[in-house]
């Protein structure tokens, strides 16, 4: 039995070897067509939707690892899981992304620290003493134009 199959685009595409021109149609006998083709195949629009974590991981190391700040913390999760369960898992794309989630991990800890009274250490004087802070602080309310650099 033959199958029409027509090309409804501007730009030929290729079916069993033979090239069909923009708004043409040819016949194939159905072994010859590709499964998408053939008869009680899956509309285009009711094919399973994309994985896009799969089409991340198709990508080299570097390439995922410099588009992490757009994932979730659950797509970097399952990153992990997905990689790890491969034949043969990048050890370089696990160690970076378990960098990246423990990046994550401590900028949600220091807003938390922070808010505790750890305002007292560090700063811009540099000693760490609270003492130090405390009168850099006094001479800038009493002062507010400042010191002069």
């Amino acid at each position: 039995m033959k199958i029409g199959v027509e090309n409804k685009g501007a730009s030929p595409m290729y079916v069993a070897g033979v090239m069909i021109p923009g708004g043409e149609t040819r016949h194939f006998d159905e072994a010859e067509l590709p499964p998408e083709l053939r008869p009680g195949a899956q509309p285009a629009d009711e094919l399973p939707p994309p994985d896009p974590l799969g089409e991340i991981l198709q990508r080299s190391v570097r390439d995922i690892l410099a588009g992490l700040d757009a994932l979730s913390d659950d797509d970097i999760d399952a990153l992990i899981d997905r990689e790890e369960a491969t034949k043969q898992p990048r050890k370089t794309l696990l160690a970076g992304l378990a960098e990246a989630q423990l990046l994550r991990a401590a900028a949600r800890m220091d807003p938390a620290s922070q808010g505790e009274g750890g305002e007292g250490e560090g700063g811009d004087t540099g000693t760490g003493e609270p003492g130090a802070e405390e009168g850099a602080a006094g001479k800038g309310a009493d002062n507010p134009g400042g010191e002069g650099a």
